[in-house]
């Protein structure tokens, strides 16, 4: 039997993100949000596709803010990964500015199965503005990252 596939649009609790208050370190991937994909179901990121010569991509926005909510420049990486996280496959990396205002994401090939990740990585670029004990999700922080469920 085929499974049968929708999009949504999963927030900051899909992804298990509430403020990181410790660990976000420079110069490192740090590991700031994940799902686990539930039982007889297939997760992949993005939604839509360009089809005819129309974009029906969904958008994925993440603007990630410290305590005082100014913007955290870096990296963001998207990832599916096994349950050990021992095979970690990267699908989108981009940087911070352009996740503010969206990025189109339409649905990856990849799939993540039963008890796989989607994991959210996320590099800052300066020391100075995220110190190991800042807060990284401020109160204007968005977290909208489109997926396709398959059940």
């Amino acid at each position: 039997m085929a499974l049968q596939k929708f999009q949504r649009t999963y927030n900051a609790s899909n992804f298990n993100f509430t403020a990181v208050t410790s660990g976000v370190t420079t110069a490192k991937w740090n590991k700031i949000a994940y799902v686990v994909v539930p039982a007889q179901q297939r997760l992949a990121f993005g939604a839509g596709a360009i089809s005819g010569g129309v974009d029906h991509r969904e958008t994925a926005t993440l603007n990630l803010r410290d305590e005082d909510d100014s913007a955290e420049p870096g990296l963001i990486r998207l990832a599916i990964a096994n349950a050990n996280e021992t095979n970690i496959r990267i699908i989108k990396e981009d940087r911070t500015e352009n996740f503010d205002d969206g990025v189109k994401l339409a649905e990856t090939a990849l799939q993540a199965k039963e008890d796989s990740l989607l994991i959210v990585y996320f590099k800052p670029d300066a020391s100075d503005e995220l110190a190991p004990t800042s807060t990284l999700g401020g109160t204007s922080a968005v977290f909208l990252l489109p997926v396709t469920v398959y059940q």
